[in-house]
Order: C-alpha cells, then structure tokens, then sequence
C-alpha cells in the first residue's frame, strides 16, 4: 500500500477533536508524523474558537491549555484560507447537499489541491468521489 511516498491529507474536525480529548491518542501521533500533510480550511480555527467553552468542558483543560494544545496538534498543518478553493465550493456544495452540506469545504479544499483524500472519522465522506482514510489505514500505511 505503500506506493505513494508522502500522503497529502485534508484534515477533518472531528480528527482534531479526538486528539485533543484523547490525551494517549494514536490520533495525535499521526497529526504529528512527518510522513504525512495535513491541509486544514481556515473555518475549522473559527469553529473551534467559536466552541472553546464546549472544548474545556470535554478535555478537563483550562482554555490556555486547550490552545497550547491546538497549537501544538496544528503545527505541521498547512491552514488553508478559503479563497484558494472558493472556486470549488458550489460543486462541493452540490455534492454535499444531500450528505451534510457544513462539511462542503472540506470537499471544495479537496478538489482544490492535490491530495490523497480526507482523513475523517465520518462515514458520509464515503460518498462523496474523494478518497476518505480512517486511522486504520493511515496506521497500516506509516507501518
């Protein structure tokens, strides 16, 4: 399986969040492998910002404690801004509509840039023509 040689992965909310609320978390050594790019849309730091109470509730940590650890989980994540796949975003939309229309940037920034997928827990990335990559396989590809 190992053909490609560095996987180009857009990353997806709720991998971020398993990583932060898993302490010991096979998550968080894959979100820092050096054998993987991970490309984030910007909306996601809004999101995330937008729930930090929700955030501290479920870690246990204080809010300075959950951005040091965004901070360091979102190191080597190049942050996307949403004009570099804006032009992607209503046939992401379309595609998107009948399956869970927020994750549509997720699937825009994936037809935008060159990629190996999704990395997602989210079964309705299935669906979608794009390539989606569970913890499984990313683990059975580093190996």
């Amino acid at each position: 399986m190992k053909s490609i040689i560095r996987l180009r992965l857009v990353l997806d909310t709720n991998i971020i969040i398993s990583a932060l609320i898993s302490k010991k978390s096979t998550i968080r050594d894959i979100l820092l492998t050096d054998k993987i790019t991970f490309y984030l849309p910007e909306l996601v730091l809004i999101e995330l910002l937008k729930h930090k109470q929700l955030l501290c509730k479920k870690t246990g940590l204080s809010q300075k404690e959950v951005f040091f650890t965004l901070f360091y989980l979102l190191n080597k994540v190049e942050i996307v801004k949403k004009a570099a796949f804006s032009k992607n975003l209503e046939k992401a939309k379309n595609i998107m509509e009948k399956i869970d229309i927020k994750d549509s940037e997720f699937v825009a920034l994936a037809l935008s840039i060159e990629n190996d997928g999704i990395f997602s827990n989210d079964g309705h990335f299935d669906n979608c023509g794009i390539k989606r990559w569970t913890v499984e396989e990313i683990i059975r590809w580093l190996e």
